[in-house]
């Protein structure tokens, strides 16, 4: 069953399962009333989906089951004369058209609802990482630096280290030297 305004799609099953069961029928009355079980969307009316159900005929190979999606018998077999409740049945079909186009209008607006959100996630993430990448190079300059620092630091001990070297071999001679 289709479910409008939102256009989910449940097993007919499914939903008298969901209306029959005392729990569910409790909480879905208290809870939201006639509401589709996935999004919560107040359900106006249900219809058949003709759409599924021709894929899932086809797909089990019985064509001869597959529907024409919303063709009245009127306009299968063209005659002078009107039926009888054509008008009733031209009227519903409008009605289920103009319903199903208010659904894809909503589910359209939704959906670039939708990609404005990703859209600007995705610039935020951007500048994110253009940010980080920036911090990332600071770091590295300070990184070099600090190398270069612990270098010369290294250089400077170990000179130091042989200077006193050289001044204990010297004083260690001189005073060989002058005993």
């Amino acid at each position: 069953m289709l479910l409008f305004p939102c256009g989910h799609t449940f097993w007919y099953c499914f939903l008298r399962k969901q209306s029959r069961s005392k729990v569910c029928l409790e909480q879905m009355k208290k809870k939201c009333g006639r509401k589709c079980p996935y999004c919560r969307t107040s359900i106006q009316c249900q219809a058949v989906n003709i759409s599924l159900q021709n894929v899932i005929c086809a797909a089990n190979n019985r064509p001869s089951d597959v529907q024409p999606i919303l063709i009245s018998s009127a306009a299968q077999q063209p005659s002078d004369e009107p039926e009888m409740g054509s008008k009733e049945k031209y009227e519903s079909d409008l009605n289920m058209l103009s319903l199903r186009i208010k659904v894809l209008e909503d589910e359209r607006a939704e959906s670039k609802r939708t990609l404005q959100k990703i859209d600007s996630d995705l610039a935020n993430q951007k500048a994110i990482a253009e940010m980080m990448a920036g911090e990332e190079r600071d770091v590295r300059n300070r990184l070099e630096k600090a190398q270069e620092e612990l270098r010369r630091i290294t250089e400077n001990i170990q000179s130091q280290q042989y200077e006193v070297m050289c001044r204990r071999r010297h004083m260690g001679i001189e005073r060989k030297t002058g005993d």
